[in-house]
C-alpha cells in the first residue's frame, strides 16, 4: 500500500500560507482521487484525517508541522508501510515559486530535510528515505526580501491559481508515476 501526506499547519490562520502547500496538494489530490474511486474509507481522528481509496492512503494532519509524525504514525503502524512507500508534500524554499520536483530515494543516500521540521519530525521517526514532492516556494532572500524564513512560510499565497495550475499540470502526472512505481 502506497500513502501520501501533505504537510501542514492547523487552523485557519494558516489555511493559505505557503507552509501549508503540502495540505493544498493533498486536497487537491482527494478531489481528483475520489472521482475516479468507487470506494472510499474516511477515518478522522483529532490529529489527523486518513482516506483509503483503491490507489493509495491520503493523510490530511491535523498536527503542527513540527509533529508531523502524529498525523502519519498510526497509518504506518497500521498498515505496516514502509518508509519507500510514503509520499512527504511539502514546501521547499530551494525551489523556485511554482517548481515542483520528485524526489525518491535511492536507498543509499539518506536526504538531508534542508531545515524543513515537518520532514525532520517524520525522518526521526521512521527513516529518512520517503519519496518527497517538492514543491517550490522560493526563499525570501532570492528577491532582496527582509522577511524571515519563518514569516515568510507563514504569510499568506500570492497566487493559489497559479499552484493549482502547476499541480494539474505536472505535480499530478509525477504522483501518478510515483503510485506505479
Amino acid at each position: 500500500m502506497k500513502c501520501i501526506i501533505g504537510l501542514g499547519n492547523p487552523g485557519a490562520q494558516y489555511s493559505k500560507t505557503y507552509h501549508n502547500l503540502g495540505l493544498i496538494f493533498v486536497t487537491w489530490l482527494h478531489e481528483l482521487l475520489h472521482s475516479r474511486s468507487a470506494n472510499e474509507l474516511i477515518v478522522k481522528k483529532s490529529e489527523y484525517e486518513t482516506i483509503k481509496l483503491q490507489q493509495c492512503l491520503l493523510i490530511k494532519p491535523n498536527t503542527y508541522m513540527n509533529t508531523s509524525f502524529k498525523a502519519l504514525g498510526p497509518t504506518y503502524n497500521l498498515y505496516k508501510l514502509q518508509a519507500e512507500n510514503i509520499l512527504v508534500m511539502h514546501d521547499e524554499l530551494m525551489l523556485q515559486k511554482y517548481d515542483i520536483k520528485l524526489r525518491v530515494p535511492d536507498g543509499i543516500t539518506a536526504p538531508g530535510n534542508a531545515g524543513h521540521n515537518g520532514l525532520r519530525n517524520i525522518s526521526e521517526h521512521i527513516s529518512p528515505h520517503f519519496a518527497r514532492l517538492r514543491i517550490g516556494i522560493d526563499h525570501p532572500k532570492n528577491f532582496n526580501s527582509r522577511i524571515s524564513v519563518h514569516d515568510y512560510v507563514l504569510s499568506q499565497i500570492d497566487s493559489i491559481d497559479g499552484y493549482k495550475k502547476e499541480f494539474e499540470k505536472t505535480a499530478w502526472p509525477l504522483i501518478k508515476d510515483w503510485l506505479t512505481m
